[in-house]
Parts: structure tokens; C-alpha cells; sequence
């Protein structure tokens, strides 16, 4: 049989490890999820291939590629490929990117105006990105009905009430 006390205790601290834990979660990925959202606004520049070639790892093959860009007479290199991907290609689409991509190539990428060394090829995040966002703020919302269920006796009362302990 299970004490009400202890379990009013342990839902006080499992609600606020949820608060803490979403919180985190939110400005980790959502920050992350954010600047891809404006990625869509950037400003759009000409780049140079600087390096496109497969590489093997010790776990899968890689793409090694960095491209150059100038901003107000400033040069700049990155090797972003989107929020999404960062600089990984699927194994699959390896030689097809590498094809489309050689080095000394041209492409146009996306930088941050604010930031002019933070550059972009495929700006945007996916749809799905928003799970990212949406997942960590149920802990945040879960986090004080917990507390509050677990305060007031009504977790301690549902259980009750259901012959899981008595009083």
C-alpha cells in the first residue's frame, strides 16, 4: 500500500523535475527551431564550393563540405547545410549531392543579416520541427498540474477512490 503523503511528495518533485526538463528542452531546440523559422527571411548571397568530397568514418560515410561566400566585402565560410540536415547527406544521396555539388561549384545560400558568418543553404525547418517545440511544452504544462494534483489530494483522492490505498 502506498502512503498518500509519500506520493503527494513524489508528484511535487516529478511536476517540477517536468517544469525544469521542458524548460531546457524549449530554449535548446526551440532557439534552434526559431532561427530556422527566420532563416526564410535571410539575405541570399553567391557562394564558392570550397570542399565537396565523400569521407569515411568509423560508423558511416560523410560528406566534407564547406562553401565560401563575401558580405560587404568580408569573406566568410560555412559548412551548413540546413537546420535540419547540418552537414549531413544521407548515405543514399551521397554521389547524386556530390555530383551536384563539386568543388569550385557555385550555389546561392542564405545569411543572417544580423550575423553575416552564419550562413545557410536550405533555409526553413521542416513542418515536423515543430514537434521539437510542442513536446518539451507539455512537460511545461504537465510540470504544474502535477504540483497542483499532488498539493490539493486530487491524485491522492483519484486514487482512492479507485481502492489503489487507503487511508
Amino acid at each position: 500500500m502506498i502512503r498518500p503523503l509519500y506520493f503527494r511528495l513524489k508528484g511535487i518533485i516529478v511536476g517540477a523535475a517536468f517544469i525544469l526538463i521542458g524548460s531546457f528542452m524549449i530554449f535548446t531546440v526551440g532557439g534552434e527551431w526559431l532561427t530556422g523559422m527566420q532563416s526564410r527571411s535571410w539575405e541570399r548571397v553567391e557562394a564558392v564550393i570550397v570542399t565537396s568530397r565523400g569521407i569515411e568514418t568509423h560508423t558511416v560515410p560523410e560528406v566534407d563540405f564547406r562553401y565560401s561566400y563575401q558580405v560587404d566585402g568580408r569573406s566568410y565560410e560555412s559548412s551548413e547545410l540546413s537546420f535540419k540536415k547540418k552537414t549531413q547527406v544521407d548515405v543514399r544521396d551521397i554521389p547524386a549531392f556530390l555530383q551536384q555539388h563539386p568543388e569550385g561549384g557555385k550555389i546561392s545560400v542564405y545569411y543572417n543579416p544580423k550575423h553575416p558568418g552564419q550562413a545557410i543553404v536550405e533555409p526553413g525547418v521542416p513542418t515536423a520541427g515543430i514537434l521539437f517545440v510542442l513536446m518539451p511544452a507539455l512537460f511545461v504544462v504537465l510540470g504544474p498540474l502535477l504540483i497542483w494534483g499532488s498539493v490539493n489530494g486530487a491524485i491522492v483522492r483519484f486514487c482512492e477512490e479507485r481502492g489503489l490505498w487507503y487511508r
